[in-house]
């Protein structure tokens, strides 16, 4: 049987005739801070975890009762689950289970950076003001616990981007600059020197799987998103917008001339279903049914891809790439059904009893739903 922390500090002192008065007195701390230990009220900081182990001659795994092989499998396995929750949008189920293996591990790395993303997830909902501060200052929290003590670089940089993200979002921008600068540039990244080293397959392998696939995506991204300048306005006008949004698609079909898109199916939804809104402004039907037809065809395609599990390429730049379809979902419902929705805006009321329209609102229902777990 486990013992948990303070259990185990009461059983090393009692084996040793230590009272918590002598406990507190060696440790420097009140006797109350131990009492609490014991019950298992608090925990001691893992900063008094070495002196806790001189004081009672153990090592931190005797200490923390670790069996170190099954704990990284037991805490592999609650990652694992928790992530079929929510990488599907089932959040608070993910939630839970992360923080029974927390209380479990309370020194898991893994298990914090796992808790920051799905807080993360719950700040993307936009919930009340005072619950988004909580939720800021528990990941700062985590992060910042993560990046002064994990020796993990991938962990660390993970927890990093993290903390980035909500300090620029709270006006802390000097400080998400200051951990930016903790990471190396870009060409020091190891796929950038892992190309400088491997030949042949390797080289090939590395190429279309993160190379040239990544820069793809960030490029596909990057084309239609529009910024806020220091005067206030908006680089791109809508009238722009809507020409970057075509421009998107255009790049996206010239890479997968296969039309084997995969997670680009999203993307494609999501700019379609955007020009159709820009056309149902000036209520030109056929071009609005266009593009309502494609949008709804890609999110369909969505679907399935998540559903399938694994994607195999046939387009030229990705031939004979296999894709396994670990897409994290913000939403536990499908995009399809969050497609249906959008449809129901009054922009599309012009349309709404057209027979092409009813068509397709007909076929998206029978995709409609909760994602899979």
């Amino acid at each position: 049987m486990i013992m948990s922390i303070g259990e185990k500090i009461k059983d090393l002192r009692k084996s040793r005739n230590m009272t918590q008065e002598d406990l507190a007195e060696f440790l420097n701390v009140s006797i109350s801070a131990v009492s609490q230990w014991e019950i298992g009220k608090t925990m001691p900081d893992i900063t008094f975890i070495p002196l806790i182990c001189n004081v009672f001659g153990v090592s931190s795994d005797e200490l923390l009762d670790i069996n170190v092989n099954s704990n990284k499998s037991e805490i592999q396995n609650i990652r694992t689950e928790a992530s079929k929750y929510y990488s599907r949008g089932f959040v608070s189920e993910g939630k839970e289970l992360l923080e029974c293996g927390l209380n479990k591990f309370p020194n898991s790395y893994e298990l914090m950076l796992d808790y920051m993303h799905v807080l993360e997830l719950e700040r993307r909902k936009s919930p009340p003001e005072e619950y988004a501060r909580k939720i800021d200052a528990e990941i700062i929290r985590l992060g910042e616990k993560i990046v002064s003590e994990c020796k993990e670089f991938d962990t660390r940089a993970s927890a990093i981007q993290n903390l980035c993200i909500v300090y620029s979002d709270i006006g802390k921008e000097d400080r998400a600059v200051e951990l930016a600068y903790k990471m190396p540039r870009s060409i020091l990244s190891r796929e950038s020197l892992l190309e400088l080293i491997y030949k042949g397959d390797k080289l090939r392998e590395l190429s279309i799987n993160n190379l040239l696939y990544t820069n793809i995506q960030n490029i596909a991204n990057r084309i239609k998103c529009n910024y806020r300048m220091d005067s206030g306005d908006w680089l791109y006008s809508s009238k722009e917008m809507t020409l970057l949004r075509k421009k998107q698609i255009d790049f996206i079909k010239l890479i997968f001339e296969a039309e084997d898109y995969g997670f680009y199916n999203e993307t494609l939804c999501d700019s379609y279903k955007k020009l159709a809104f820009d056309c149902a402004e000036s209520k030109d039907i056929e071009k609005t049914l266009c593009y309502i037809e494609n949008a709804a065809k890609h999110a369909i395609n969505f679907v399935e891809y998540i559903d399938c599990g694994e994607l195999k390429y046939s387009s030229i730049l990705f031939k004979g790439k296999i894709e396994k379809s670990s897409v994290h979902l913000d939403h536990k419902f499908n995009n399809v059904y969050h497609l249906l929705e959008y449809f129901k805006d009054a922009h599309f009321d012009f349309i709404r009893n057209n027979e092409k329209f009813i068509e397709i609102e007909n076929q998206l229902q029978n995709y409609a739903g909760e994602w899979k777990v």
